[in-house]
């Protein structure tokens, strides 16, 4: 079993949030070689998907556990990368045979995102025996091949079990923690398939406060508000179409500010919540308020229902009020100065949710919320 080894000549990645892909480098050859040592190496992770070119990709970061400690991982592999592996999907799918992962030991955090899906897996990863993995971008190109048909279903779940399986590798007889990116809940189904004895649990928030924060975090950079508008929302809208379905089905033909593609994205996530409780597909929600409200009474009930409750709460306490996302470029200090909505945008977004046959309001509440202790 072969594994392609490539010195890094220079990191190319051009956005920040954008799904990782092999083209955030520039590479150079350095031969071949086994493709199990990917799986001896506790510094090499996987990185990136390539379906286009049926091939895995793999970064050495020097070591995963300053990984598992970042706000996002995708970011801190990227940063820390040293080589790049890439091995085929077979040989993945193969590897990742050999590696046990019991479903019971999985928990996903699936969330609208800017909900305190951060600040719950830090909340996580202070219990002794578990291990937080904050955003691994593979499930999310997996997410992009499912919804734009470029692998068919019957390799794309192979490859999702895969790809869970291979972020596991190291951990055992841990609880693992997948805090994965709002749209990837559209994967939820295929991953009960998969992971049939995991626990999930769902974050949101209202949406004009989710839009405010969004905007503030996405969109309110410095720079010519009016160049922004003109270049950055096409290519915001293009690719936020692969990964959202209401982003893609919306009118071609129609303008979509960024205010309205994030009004698309909020309803997309919070609409495949709704849709996973009619297939009978039950997790508890955590509404932000309840973080804002009773951080302490919130984390021991998410753990309860986890099964990862410590006797002692006294380290969660410790990052309860600090910023989950210190060291980021989504840090609340990075994001102080930054311009958040306009009444334009609460109105477009008001003009979104009239449209919705029954989420309508900016307050809605979902069923099946998880109550404080």
């Amino acid at each position: 079993m072969i594994a392609h080894e490539y010195d890094i000549k220079a990191k190319t990645r051009t956005s920040a949030t954008g799904v990782t892909d092999i083209n955030d480098f520039e590479l150079e050859s350095v031969g071949c070689t086994d493709a199990r040592q990917l799986l001896n190496d506790p510094g090499i992770s996987l990185y990136a998907m390539d379906t286009a070119n049926q091939i895995a990709v793999f970064v050495d970061s020097g070591t995963t556990g300053t990984l598992f400690e970042a706000p996002f991982y995708y970011m801190a592999q990227y940063e820390a990368a040293e080589r790049v592996f890439t091995i085929s999907f077979d040989i993945m799918i193969h590897l990742a045979h050999t590696i046990d992962v019991e479903s019971r030991r999985l928990i996903f955090i699936f969330s609208t995102g800017r909900a305190g899906s951060t600040l719950a897996g830090r909340v996580f990863s202070q219990i002794e025996d578990v291990v937080t993995i904050s955003e691994p971008d593979v499930l999310t190109a997996l997410l992009d091949a499912r919804l734009n048909a470029s692998c068919n279903d019957l390799k794309l779940k192979e490859l999702l079990v895969a790809s869970v399986r291979l972020l596991c590798a190291g951990v055992p007889e841990k609880h693992i923690v997948i805090k994965v990116r709002g749209s990837v809940i559209e994967l939820c189904d295929w991953l009960i398939q998969c992971f049939p004895d995991m626990k999930s649990v769902f974050l949101y928030r209202d949406a004009e406060s989710w839009l405010s924060s969004s905007m503030r975090a996405f969109v309110g950079s410095t720079g010519d508000p009016d160049k922004r508008v003109v270049i950055g929302e096409r290519a915001y809208r293009s690719r936020m179409a692969r990964l959202v379905p209401m982003v893609a089905r919306f009118d071609e033909g129609t303008h979509l500010s960024y205010a309205g593609i994030l009004s698309l994205i909020w309803l997309s996530v919070m609409e495949r919540y709704m849709k996973l409780r009619s297939q009978g597909i039950e997790m508890p929600a955590i509404p932000f308020k309840n973080w804002l409200n009773s951080p302490l009474e919130t984390s021991e009930s998410m753990l309860e229902y986890c099964g990862c409750r410590p006797d002692s709460m006294e380290t969660v306490c410790d990052v309860l009020f600090k910023d989950s996302q210190a060291g980021s470029h989504l840090s609340k200090k990075n994001l102080l100065n930054r311009k958040a909505t306009e009444k334009k945008d609460v109105d477009e977004l008001k003009k979104h949710l009239s449209r919705h046959p029954f989420i309508n309001r900016v307050d809605f509440e979902v069923p099946g919320s998880l109550c404080p202790c």
